[in-house]
C-alpha cells in the first residue's frame, strides 16, 4: 500500500494502557492497515478491575494474527511515571517518540479514505484462530455454521424481517470509563417499540446490570429477542472475543442487519467487518475522533446521531445538572443547598430526604459525587419505568427525546430500506450487471457497504 503520511520514520510506536480497551478494536484495524505500526501495551502489577492489558495483548496477537514483534506489553509499579519516560524515549520508537492511540484513528482513516480494507479485516477476524495461554491452554475463536444455525434456531431469531441489533452498555456503571455514555432501559424500550412497530426484529444484546431483559414486559409485549451478555454461552463462551462476531456475520449474510448503540469501541469493531453501524453520542461532545471515519468519502458504513440529550439519568447530570429537576428546582439548586449543608453541619434526616429522592438508586460517577460533594448523593426523582411514555412535557430523567428517536429511525431506515430493496433486485435478476452495479454503488456490495449515509443533526 502507498504510504499513508502518518510519520517519516520507517515505524511508528502506539502506546495503550490497560484501561484504554475501549480503543482495542481501532487499534487491531490499524495494525492490520499498517505494517509499519507497533503498538506497546502497559499494565499495572497489581491489576485493577479497568485494567484490561492481557486482554488487549491476546486480542492483537491472537484474534487479529498480528505477530508479537509488533505487540508488546509491559508491567509496571507507577504506571505515570513509566508511560512519561516512554513517551520521550526515542529508541522505542526507532527514532520517533512513542504516540498515543489517536494515531490509530489517523492510521484508518488515511486507509480506508484509499481503499476498502473490510475484506483484509476479515480474513484475520473471522478465519479460525488459535491462541495458547498460561493458564486456560489454547484457546479459539473457531464456531462452525451448523453451531449458528442451532443458536439461531434455539434463540427464534427470525429472518423474513430487518435485523436491528441494539447494543447495551452499562461499563460505566460497573467501574469503567464514560457512565455518562452508558444505556438507558428506558431508552431501549423506546427503540423496541419502535423497531418493531416499523416490521423490524429488535434484537438487545450486551450488559445487563439489572439482570431485567429476560422478564421486560416491553421487551416481550413487541417481540425483542434478548441475548444478555451471549458470549457467556455455548458455542461462544470461553473462546475468543472474535467468535462473538461470527454470530452477526452470521444474521448478516441471511438478512438485512443494522447495529444501534451509544458510542463504543465494541460497535466499532462490526464497522470494520463491513456492517451498518449507527453510534449515538451527545451533540455536545467534541468527538473528534469518530468524526474522522464518519464522513462520506471513508469507505466504512458507520453513522452517528447527535443526541440532544442523553438516555441516562447519570448522563443527563454528567453533561447539564441544570435540566434535572427535583420537584421545582434543578439538580444544580440542589447541589449549593448540599454545599452549604456540608459546610455548616452533618445533615439531618430531612435534609438527607432532598438528597436521596428515589427508591432506585444509581451509583454515579466520581464527578457528580464531587460536584454534589456527598457519597449517596444517587437519584432525583422517584421514577416508574414507562412514565414519560408519549409525554413530551415531563422533564423525565431517563429515555431519549422524540426528536432524537426520529434521528435513529431515520440513520437506520435510510440504510435498511436500499439495502433491502438491493437484495429484493439481486434474487430478481440474478446478476444484471447494470441494475446490481447502480445499486450496490450507493449501498455497497454484500460483504460491507463502501458508501456511508450521512445523518445531518442540527
Amino acid at each position: 500500500m502507498g504510504d499513508l503520511e502518518i510519520t517519516k520514520a520507517r515505524e511508528v510506536v502506539i502506546l495503550q494502557t490497560g484501561e484504554m480497551s475501549g480503543d482495542m478494536f481501532q487499534v487491531a484495524a490499524a495494525l492490520l492497515v499498517e505494517p509499519r505500526m507497533r503498538v506497546h501495551i502497559i499494565g499495572d502489577k497489581s491489576p485493577g478491575p479497568r485494567d484490561k492489558a492481557d486482554d488487549l495483548y491476546r486480542f492483537y496477537v491472537g484474534d487479529t494474527g498480528i505477530s508479537t514483534t509488533r505487540v508488546t506489553i509491559e508491567k509496571v509499579d507507577s504506571m505515570g511515571k513509566r508511560i512519561k519516560k516512554l513517551k520521550t524515549d526515542r529508541k522505542m520508537g526507532n527514532g520517533t517518540p512513542a504516540r498515543t492511540v489517536g494515531l490509530a484513528t489517523n492510521i484508518l482513516q488515511a486507509a480506508f479514505e484509499r481503499q476498502d480494507w473490510v475484506p483484509h479485516v476479515r480474513e484475520h477476524w473471522l478465519s479460525d484462530q488459535f491462541y495458547q495461554t498460561e493458564k486456560a491452554g489454547i484457546l479459539t475463536n473457531a464456531v462452525s455454521e451448523s453451531e449458528l444455525a442451532f443458536y439461531v434456531k434455539a434463540k427464534k431469531i427470525p429472518l423474513h424481517q430487518p435485523i436491528v441489533v441494539l447494543w447495551s452498555r452499562h461499563s460505566g456503571k460497573s467501574g469503567g470509563l464514560h457512565p455518562d455514555l452508558d444505556s438507558s432501559y428506558t431508552g431501549l424500550r423506546e427503540l423496541v417499540r419502535a423497531f418493531s412497530l416499523r416490521k423490524c426484529t429488535p434484537i438487545v444484546v450486551g450488559d445487563d446490570r439489572k439482570n431485567k431483559f429476560l422478564h421486560d414486559k416491553e421487551f416481550q409485549k413487541y417481540g425483542a429477542i434478548v441475548l444478555p451478555e451471549f458470549w457467556k454461552e455455548q458455542p461462544f463462551a470461553g473462546k475468543l472475543r472474535s467468535a462473538q462476531f461470527r454470530l452477526f456475520d452470521y444474521l448478516n449474510s441471511l438478512c438485512v442487519l443494522s447495529h444501534v448503540g451509544m458510542r463504543s469501541g465494541n460497535l466499532e469493531a462490526y464497522a470494520y467487518l463491513g456492517h451498518h453501524v449507527v453510534f449515538l453520542e451527545d451533540q455536545r461532545t467534541d468527538s473528534g475522533r469518530m468524526d474522522k471515519l464518519v464522513v462520506p468519502r471513508i469507505l466504512l458504513n458507520m453513522t452517528t446521531v447527535k443526541l440532544s440529550q442523553l438516555p441516562t439519568a447519570t448522563g443527563k447530570l454528567y453533561r447539564d445538572p441544570s435540566q434535572v429537576i427535583v420537584g421545582e428546582k434543578s439538580v444544580r439548586e440542589l447541589v449549593n443547598e448540599v454545599k452549604k449543608l456540608n459546610k455548616s453541619k452533618k445533615p439531618s434526616a430531612s435534609e438527607q430526604a432532598l438528597i436521596l429522592k428515589s427508591n432506585e438508586y444509581e451509583q454515579l460517577n466520581s464527578h457528580d459525587l464531587a460536584l454534589g460533594q456527598v457519597q449517596n448523593f444517587k437519584n432525583w426523582v422517584t421514577h416508574k419505568d414507562g412514565e414519560n411514555a408519549g409525554r413530551e412535557d415531563i422533564q423525565g430523567l431517563r429515555g431519549f427525546s422524540w426528536d432524537d428517536i426520529a434521528g435513529i429511525l431515520v440513520a437506520v431506515f435510510s440504510y435498511l430500506e436500499v439495502r433491502t430493496k438491493a437484495l429484493e433486485i439481486k434474487k430478481q435478476f440474478g446478476q444484471a450487471p447494470e441494475i446490481i452495479r447502480l445499486v450496490f454503488d450507493f449501498v455497497g456490495p454484500l460483504h460491507s457497504s463502501n458508501k456511508k449515509i450521512v445523518i445531518p443533526r442540527n
